[in-house]
């Protein structure tokens, strides 16, 4: 039942975030301060206009941007659903030791997965602070 229930949880989480991910990509495209230059290279007209008036160096910018955000989100969500079904086999252990203890330890797990994860979040904040680099927001250099 329990893995039944893992293994759509983790594909409804898959199939949406799969689906979010360009609409993030977009999103996170600045709108040009000028006036649109037409592409003199090599270009892909199938590409909204906003992805492809951009250089390569913004929309890898923009794509590891996303990376670094969808990691947390996702750190998050394994978080909430690890400590979720550790909650739902501690109750459902029934007196059972060994379902008790794999249940705390699963608990326990995620607990360290959080701590982890808010220690990355801190230590970029900190990096950032300083150092004055912020890394949730990387600017790569043109030629």
């Amino acid at each position: 039942m329990v893995k039944k229930l893992t293994k759509f949880l983790v594909f409804i989480i898959s199939f949406f975030s799969f689906l979010t991910i360009p609409r993030q990509i977009l999103a996170a495209v600045d709108p040009p301060t000028t006036a649109p230059v037409k592409p003199t290279g090599i270009y892909n007209p199938v590409l909204p206009k906003s992805l492809s008036d951009t250089s390569g160096p913004t929309f890898l910018q923009n794509v590891l941007q996303l990376g670094i955000r969808l990691f947390f989100v996702a750190g998050a969500i394994v978080f909430f659903f690890m400590l979720l079904i550790g909650g739902i086999k501690w109750i459902s252990a029934g007196g059972d030791k060994a379902r008790l203890e794999g249940a705390q330890k699963q608990i326990t797990h995620a607990l360290v997965g959080l701590a982890i994860l808010l220690s990355t979040f801190a230590i970029i904040g900190l990096i950032g602070y300083l150092f004055g680099i912020d890394l949730l927001k990387i600017t790569l250099p043109t030629l």
